[in-house]
């Protein structure tokens, strides 16, 4: 939806809400129409707006507050999907979680990937995704299979 306006958005999260009811959530919405979240947020500012401007009330219930190992595992999921660290645009597609939830509790993509390095090292080796379990110890994959760069620190 290349030409999303702020119209469309309206229109379409009106006809999600008269299908599903008025607790339709950002994820709902992105799952059922295709829409990528950015959208809402570079045409509406905020999904409470949207929201508000299809004449739903703002959500009443507190944001989930979910623990690292929550976090951890569904970057692994995604992980193991497209077996490899997952892009910010991967993520957000793949997970029901927001890349900015990561990055809020654990900091930059590469602070993201050495958190979940940590979290893999406590689970069987079996757990690594693919990618991963050919790794040698004190290196990182690349995108070229085979070839690894050795970690420093």
């Amino acid at each position: 939806m290349s030409k999303a306006t702020r119209e469309s958005l309206l229109a379409a999260l009106r006809k999600l809400v008269r299908k599903c009811g008025p607790d339709v959530t950002l994820f709902d919405f992105r799952e059922a129409t295709g829409i990528p979240y950015h959208y809402v947020y570079d045409r509406w500012g905020s999904w409470t707006r949207l929201r508000q401007a299809a004449g739903l009330s703002p959500r009443k219930t507190l944001a989930k507050v979910y623990t690292d190992d929550e976090l951890l595992q569904a970057y692994h999921d995604v992980a193991v999907r497209v077996d490899a660290y997952p892009g910010i645009v991967q993520f957000n597609r793949l997970s029901p979680h927001c890349w900015n939830t990561l990055a809020a509790r654990f900091g930059k993509h590469t602070e993201v990937q050495r958190a979940y390095l940590d979290w893999l090292a406590r689970l069987p080796d079996m757990a690594k995704p693919s990618f991963l379990q050919a790794c040698p110890p004190g290196c990182e994959p690349t995108n070229v299979p085979g070839v690894y760069v050795v970690r420093h620190g």
